[in-house]
Order: structure tokens, then sequence, then C-alpha cells
């Protein structure tokens, strides 16, 4: 099944490309309506790392099944080893050259005023990377945390979400299958908005208007990570009926469109993207003829740009902060049209990251996912063995 759903890989490079060239955009000073806001791109990769999580839980269900408290720990560790090794680069570094990187994008908020004058989030003057802050961040709870949800300048939040999701997850896919997806999917969609009220509710009835700075804790958006299950459940569960995977597919368009309100029109690209994966992944279990658009999708173009997603996400940032600081040590750059500076910020930009994204995937987070499948192999023997978990 790995091999067939190859399609997915076209939906997370896209979403990455669509971050790196909307911040781009946004930090070079151009007309931003062109690009739909970033956070949907954010919420695209939610929406595949819920299809993922559900599709793994299966592949792995003979050797790992779920019922387990001992798989919980596995599939933990897995995803640990996926996320934390680049992360954990990229903090470092961005740490050792904060004076550069914080520098660089205040350069750009000072080239265009009119943009960031009333901004109080993104200010890299508000940034302090402290021993506490620090270490907020490499246990990944800093995103439970209103202070934390946005301090390192990094578009790191997104990751303790992630990491939220991965510790709910066995518990949220045993509901779902137990009571059933669309039940349940509504559900928890319904206690986690409600969640979420209270939450805003309680700040406000503290004087404070909006208490995270980014969505950085899993009730703000659970509801996209259950698309995602719903999607694969949609395809790959064989014993589904229509009428059921049509009950799915309504409850999944209509979750795509729970924020609806904050981004206008543009939230369609989210209900547009998932009905394009509900057809791609139809095409592909039914083996009709592969169409352009299957074959763009699952293309060894995609493929690497879905494995460097992740770093691109992660390293984009710092070479939009070199171009603010090359435009510090050459002013002169300002008298260029801004449409042109902005497109070769993007092109610099794009080449940059893909270039270090190919590097940090293969000595950085593939040694990484190495590591964890040596640790898993490991501790699977030992419980095969039933063996003390201690060293020998």
């Amino acid at each position: 099944m790995l091999r067939e759903i190859g399609f997915i890989n076209g939906f997370r490079a896209i979403a990455a490309f669509w971050v790196l060239t909307a911040h781009c955009m946004i930090w070079g000073g151009a007309n931003e309506s062109i690009i739909p806001e970033p956070k949907l791109a954010v919420d695209l990769f939610m929406i595949i790392s819920g299809y993922l999580m559900a599709l793994n839980a299966n592949v792995r269900e003979n050797k790992e099944p779920l019922k387990k408290p001992s798989s919980w720990f596995i599939f933990w560790l897995r995803r640990y080893f996926r996320l934390a090794p680049t992360y954990y680069f990229s903090l470092l570094l961005v740490i050792l050259s904060s004076e550069y990187f914080l520098s660089g994008f205040q350069t750009l908020r000072d080239i265009n005023p009119q943009r960031w004058e009333t901004d109080t989030l993104y200010d890299p003057k508000l940034i302090h990377y402290t021993i506490e802050n620090i270490f907020y961040h490499i246990t990944f709870v800093f995103g439970l945390l209103p202070k934390y949800s946005f301090s390192t300048f990094l578009p790191d939040w997104s990751l303790s979400l992630e990491m939220q999701f991965y510790f709910a997850f066995p518990f949220i896919y045993l509901l779902m299958r137990t009571w059933g997806f669309f039940r349940m999917g509504l559900l928890l969609a319904f206690a986690a908005w409600l969640l979420n009220k209270i939450i805003i509710k309680i700040a406000w009835l503290n004087g404070i208007t909006w208490l995270f700075h980014e969505p950085s804790i899993l009730p703000m958006k659970l509801q996209y990570f259950l698309v995602g299950i719903l999607v694969y459940e949609i395809g790959w569960n064989l014993t589904l009926s229509m009428y059921n995977k049509r009950l799915y597919m309504a409850l999944a368009l209509g979750l795509t469109l729970m924020e609806a309100k904050h981004y206008q029109l543009s939230v369609l690209c989210l209900p547009l993207s998932v009905i394009l994966m509900l057809t791609v992944q139809q095409q592909t279990i039914q083996w009709k003829p592969i169409v352009w658009m299957r074959s763009l999708l699952g293309s060894r173009l995609m493929h690497f740009a879905s494995e460097a997603a992740y770093s691109v996400y992660l390293f984009h940032g710092f070479f939009i902060s070199l171009c603010g600081l090359v435009i510090a040590i050459n002013p002169g750059l300002l008298s260029v049209e801004p449409a042109l500076r902005v497109g070769l910020m993007w092109l610099f930009v794009t080449l940059c990251s893909y270039s270090m994204a190919f590097l940090i995937f293969n000595y950085v987070e593939n040694p990484g996912i190495r590591m964890g499948k040596y640790l898993i192999e490991e501790l699977q023997n030992k419980l095969r063995n039933k063996t003390p978990l201690t060293n020998e």
C-alpha cells in the first residue's frame, strides 16, 4: 500500500512550497493577496499527517496493534526520531546565529513599515533565547504555553502541535475504530471547538484578547488531523458502504470550513485539496489509467520535494533573513523595482532552501530516522525475548 499512495508526496511538496512562497512575499513586501494565507498550507500539512498516521497504523497493525500499550510507545518513539533531530539542528542553528538571524528580519520590517506598523507578534526585538525558552522547545511542550507558542522566530509552533497529535493519536484512532469514524469524528471536533471557545472566554475574562500567539494547542487544529483520517478511511476501508463514504466526505469537507471566517474565500483551498486527494486516491485504488495529475503528484520531482518538505519548512526563514542582511549591507538594492526584488528574493530562498534540505535530509533527517528504527528494533527484540529493558 505504501507504494500505492505516492500521490500524497505531491500534496506535501505543494504545502511546503506554498509556505516558502507566501513568506517570501510577506517579508519581501509584495501583494500578499496573490498567495493564500500560509497557515492554510500548514493546515494541509495536518490533513496529510492525519492521513499518514491512519495509513501507518493499518500497515503495522499485525506487528504493532494499537490495542497494545507497547505499540503506543513504539509509535511515539518512531515519530520523535522523525521530527526531533532536524528540529534540534534548526534550533541550534538559530541560537548560534541569533544576532544575524533576527537582524535580517528586522531589516525587512524596516523597509516595509506600513506592513508591520500594527504587528505586535512577528517582532524580532521580542525574541530572547533564554535557557527556559530553549528547554521548553527541546521538550516540545512550548506549544502548550501561551508565552512560548512563538518565541524562536522559527515556524515551529506546528511541531509542538504535531507532537500533541502523535501523543493523542493511538487513543483517537482506537475511539474512532470502536465507536465509528463519523460519530467520533463529529464528537471530537465538537469537543475541541468547545474547549477552544472556553479557553478564549477565560482569556477574555482576564483581559487578554488572544491567549495564544499561534494556534499551537491541539484543540485549535484537531479538525484537520481528523479530516486526514477520514480521507484515508474513505479510500482504504474496503468494508465501508457508499452511504458511509458520503457521510465521511461530508464531515471531512465541513471540518475544513470551520475556520472560514478567519480566511474568507481562501479557505476554499482546503476543501478543494481534500476533493483532489479523494479523487486521486480513488483512481489509485481502482487502478484506472494514470492521468497527468496522478503522474505529476507521484513523480520523482514531487518525491524529492516531499522528502525536502520538512527541512524547507524549517529552514527557509534563514535564507529570508539572509536577504535582509544583504539589503542592509547593500542599501542600493532598495532602488530595485519591488516586484523584481521580491522575485529575486524568492528565487534565492527557493534554491538555497531546497539545496540545504537535500543535505539535511541525507545527513540529519535520515540518520535520525535510522537511529529511531534501530532503537525500536532493539526494543521489539527485548519485548519478544521478555528481557528487562536495561543494559546487559
